[in-house]
């Protein structure tokens, strides 16, 4: 983004574009979608654990939204949906803290801690066990869901509007 001067919301607009495009496919699509975190999931990536149906994170893995730190305001859909999930997010929009799984996983969009080694192959159990599932009702459950977030998408537009203000 640096290397891009002058041009440089027009870039990030762009890129919002596309991620909030992907993002709403995945909310809203039959199958549902896990999220398991290895690592630190940092701005972006803390709206893509919150989109997900179900997450997983190893104990080591954090969580940091980040954004204010570099100037910007939270995108992915993070300002819609994480507020849907943690009783109080406002603080962490702010501040850029860091959310350690093994803490205040729980109360962050993640259902099940596990080791760092298990996480892949626990991942992986659950995705199988879904595939054998009734993917149907998990497709009119996912429906009905996203039938909630009413205005989603327009509230992902506002937020690329907000990182990345025309002039």
């Amino acid at each position: 983004m640096a290397s891009r001067a002058g041009a440089g919301n027009d870039y990030v607009r762009e890129l919002t574009t596309y991620l909030h495009a992907a993002i709403s496919h995945f909310v809203r699509m039959d199958a549902p979608v896990i999220a398991a975190v290895n690592g630190t999931a940092a701005g972006a990536g803390v709206g893509l654990v919150a989109m997900a149906d179900l997450a997983l994170c190893g104990r080591s893995s954090k969580f940091n939204l980040a954004y204010t730190n570099v100037g910007l305001t939270p995108d992915a859909g993070t300002s819609f949906l994480l507020p849907r999930i943690v009783a109080s997010s406002a603080p962490w929009s702010y501040c850029c803290s860091t959310a350690s799984c093994r803490r205040e996983a729980l109360t962050w969009p993640v259902n099940e801690v596990v080791s760092d080694e298990q996480l892949p192959a626990r991942a992986l159990e659950i995705a199988e066990q879904l595939a054998r599932g009734a993917s149907s009702a998990f497709g009119a459950t996912k429906r009905l869901l996203a039938h909630s977030l009413g205005a989603f998408e327009s509230h992902m537009v506002l937020e690329s509007e907000t990182i990345a203000p025309t002039p």
